[in-house]
């Protein structure tokens, strides 16, 4: 797999949603909570059936290059789950293949170490045969169960496009044919679904493929009125699904994938039926959605010369009450894939959005030799309530924001190739998609005007156990047609951070913050020298602790663990606060090797206007209680922000003297947020390892201070102490080891 570093574009709140249910025991003043997890927490990577990767962090998710996949279904369900579904996947899903193979919330909690658990069952009368790239650990008569792996699920992935192959060869409907007896397959531990206690009526859908024969597959239908009553994907089996659905309005919406001789995509066709209804009494209608009336095709073009790398067309059904569902096509361009929609009009019950995205980018060019190689990208985005006829978009540079991006780097990666990502801005997406191109150290972003969320990942190392690099984010900003602006990323340290946003609604997650009775602390491990920008090192290694007046807080085990978690039912207060974290990066790394961070604050349990977390943000303590839509209030805990003067494009001082410019505050979304003064800051170094320390003049007041310190030789470690303070009994102490290179 390529090594690369990625600037991110991605949807406001495009943080990991799908939060714990909170604990049932209250907890006094006094008294230390348990912690229940935090599930947006999760950071790492999920293996898909089909050995894709997935790169999964507090910047969303990303499918990692050199995958055997190209394109992928997208769902998000009323529930917050993720799913992605390979092309090659589609025509099985739902009749051999369970949809929980392809949801990867599911798999962050049953596979993180890469192994794919399935339960497998087989035709009356097969004796069980493990499935090309399935490892079978027990089998008993007609089921067994087994594993994948990111290696033999490349294998799994072959058999899929081999089966299509032969079912095209031999003219039946793709996906009809044999899978070794397999009568079904799915993530091993997940039941089959509870039926809702509604009457229920017999809809038949009908699915025409785009060559007018039917098609096998899956359609989702969602309860317009109220998504919580019935929001679901049924298997199409030889162009017939039959669903029993309570009587409501509804929408329907397919895809329909063509694939050439060897089983490779070649198009697809999406069909969406913004509004129809199954009648209370009487006989339901049949449903029919042909892939011949996907008429429309997509096209992008920009003024300058570009190439598609990453397109999606999302989908987003928001109905009368009850949570949006989010759903679409993802494509990872190996050459333009060919993507026609059907027309349809506005909805008439609920919303309807849907978001053209496309990523492209332009020609390596260089200014100056190859350290200031520069290239430019496009994130393009075409929201509509509809979808037209003509969905051709022709942009001109005038018509775009435009910002520079500088990408600082460790010295021992400054070779590695690095990549751009994008995401569209979907209100109500869940999590973000990411998308990628490659690209140098600096390179020119095009927007099209609206609100974004961008953010870098990498350089990537390689380290024990996969990869490891930084994925960073900013909060949402707003760019303009004609705007012109510039960001640096990566600047010295990567150390954890609260971070301050300048728009008050920066589509992120409270970081602290107590809505509905309970309070929810979550460390970023890593940011930059920008106070906006937070994120997480893929392939960190961190512990954490949390404390409540002086006492441990149990911590909860699995893969959604500290550095985040949710502290129910705190009660009114007072209370003393603390949290601890330590952080070590990958083999590789040699800037910001380890950082220390222990923060406390004051709870006091009152309310304060100025602090109350501004709409357009999330509060995940509320979510935990199920009440996403809660009062929150930010928590006044401390954060450092960090300037060092003259460093290199990798983080490099060749001065003899060392000056660090400190801007100390609290945690913030446009300014809302804790108002308390910073009474104090020191710094201190150490040239050993943290064995013996000297405090250097640290000047200033109010949270801006200077400090100043003598470089050792060349190549000598530096580590680095913060200390600061608040006026109402807030502090943080943060400790980087080697913050920057000695050059």
């Amino acid at each position: 797999m390529a090594a690369f570093a990625a600037l991110t574009v991605m949807p406001e709140g495009a943080s990991a949603d799908a939060a714990a249910a909170a604990a049932a025991t209250a907890a006094g003043a006094g008294a230390a909570p348990s912690a229940t997890p935090a599930s947006s927490g999760f950071t790492g990577q999920v293996v898909l059936p089909t050995g894709d990767t997935v790169a999964v962090s507090p910047a969303g998710m990303r499918v990692q290059p050199g995958g055997p996949s190209k394109a992928f279904n997208t769902f998000t369900d009323a529930h917050g789950d993720d799913y992605l579904i390979p092309a090659e996947a589609v025509p099985f899903v739902g009749r051999l293949l369970d949809l929980s193979l392809f949801d990867v919330t599911r798999l962050a909690a049953a596979a993180p170490s890469g192994q794919v658990p399935v339960s497998l069952a087989f035709r009356a009368g097969v004796t069980p045969s493990a499935p090309a790239g399935v490892t079978f650990t027990a089998v008993a008569g007609q089921t067994a169960t087994g594993y994948l792996t990111p290696a033999s699920g490349v294998a799994f992935a072959a058999a899929l496009r081999q089966q299509i192959a032969a079912d095209k060869a031999a003219s039946r409907t793709v996906g009809s044919g044999d899978l070794l007896g397999l009568a079904s397959m799915r993530l091993a531990g997940v039941g089959t679904p509870v039926t809702p206690a509604y009457p229920m009526r017999i809809l038949q859908v009908n699915a025409i493929g785009t060559d007018g024969a039917p098609l096998n597959g899956y359609v989702t239908v969602i309860n317009t009125d109220d998504s919580r009553i019935m929001a679901l994907s049924e298997p199409v089996e030889n162009g017939v699904a039959r669903i029993a659905l309570p009587a409501g309005n509804y929408a329907a919406y397919m895809s329909d994938y063509s694939f050439d001789a060897i089983g490779d995509i070649t198009a697809d066709a999406q069909v969406a039926v913004n509004d129809f209804a199954v009648p209370a009494a009487g006989d339901v209608p049949a449903l029919t959605l042909d892939a011949r009336t996907a008429t429309a095709p997509v096209s992008i073009t920009t003024q300058q010369p570009s190439t598609p790398q990453d397109s999606m067309q999302r989908l987003t059904r928001t109905p009368t009450q009850g949570p949006a569902v989010v759903l679409g096509a993802f494509f990872i361009y190996a050459g333009a894939t060919p993507i026609t929609v059907s027309p349809q009009p506005t909805a008439k019950v609920g919303k309807f959005l849907i978001d053209t995205f496309e990523a492209a980018s332009g020609p390596i060019g260089s200014a100056g030799g190859a350290s200031n190689q520069s290239q430019y990208q496009y994130f393009m985005d075409f929201p509509s309530d509809h979808i037209d006829a003509d969905q051709s978009h022709h942009l001109a540079d005038r018509d775009l924001a435009a910002e520079t991006e500088n990408i600082a780097s460790d010295p021992a990666l400054a070779s590695t190739t690095r990549g751009v990502d994008a995401a569209p801005v979907v209100p109500a997406a869940g999590d973000a998609f990411m998308f990628g191109t490659a690209m140098p150290l600096k390179s020119t972003s095009y927007f099209t005007p609206g609100r974004w969320v961008t953010g870098v990942s990498g350089p990537w190392a390689t380290a024990p156990g996969g990869l490891g690099g930084l994925v960073l984010q900013s909060g949402a900003k707003t760019y303009r047609a004609g705007q012109v602006s510039e960001r640096t990323w990566a600047k010295a340290p990567a150390a954890p951070v609260f971070g301050r946003f300048p728009e008050a609604a920066a589509g992120e997650d409270c970081q602290a913050c107590v809505g509905a009775g309970n309070m929810d602390l979550a460390f970023d491990d890593t940011g930059d020298s920008s106070p906006d920008t937070i994120g997480a090192g893929i392939g960190d290694t961190t512990t954490a602790a949390f404390y409540w007046n002086g006492q441990q807080v149990s911590q909860p085990s699995g893969p959604f663990q500290p550095p985040q978690i949710i502290l129910p039912n705190v009660g009114t207060g007072p209370a003393t606060v603390r949290a601890v974290l330590d952080a070590t990066r990958p083999a590789g790394a040699t800037q910001s090797t380890k950082t220390h961070t222990d923060v406390t604050f004051q709870y006091t349990g009152k309310t304060d206007a100025w602090s109350t977390l501004p709409a357009g943000n999330y509060c995940p303590a509320a979510r935990a209680a199920g009440q996403p839509s809660a009062p929150c209030q930010i928590m006044p805990i401390l954060t450092i922000g960090y300037q060092y003067a003259g460093l290199s494009k990798t983080n490099v001082s060749t001065g003899r003297d060392q000056v660090l410019v400190l801007d100390v505050g609290h945690h913030s979304f446009g300014g809302h947020g804790s108002l308390a003064p910073v009474v104090s800051a020191q710094v201190s170094v150490s040239f050993d390892g943290g064995t013996s320390w000297q405090d250097v003049p640290t000047f200033g007041a109010i949270g801006h201070y200077v400090a100043q310190w003598c470089n050792p030789a060349p190549g000598s470690s530096v580590t680095v102490r913060v200390t600061a303070a608040d006026a109402i009994g807030g502090s943080i102490t943060q400790t980087v080891t080697n913050p920057y290179t000695v050059g």
